[in-house]
């Protein structure tokens, strides 16, 4: 019971800045999830980053943290 609820809800289709939230959102096929810090790239599985990674971000505003984020997850 325990595993499937930590399991991701769906392939990653997009993940985007959004500039309201201050925040990195990743969409799935069934949910978005939030992204607010770079220790959040933790709760991700490893199969998850390597995907992140193979994509392209949407809305890639010219904010710092969008870059912060993207070298990490080139460093995961």
């Amino acid at each position: 019971m325990e595993l499937e609820k930590d399991r991701s809800k769906g392939n990653i289709l997009i993940w985007l800045f959004v500039k309201d939230l201050h925040c990195m959102a990743v969409k799935r096929e069934h949910e978005i999830k939030n992204l607010r810090s770079l220790l959040s790239i933790l709760s991700l599985s490893h199969y998850d980053v390597s995907t992140l990674v193979s994509l392209e971000v949407i809305h890639r505003a010219e904010d710092p943290r969008v870059k912060l984020f993207t070298k990490k997850l080139i460093i995961e």
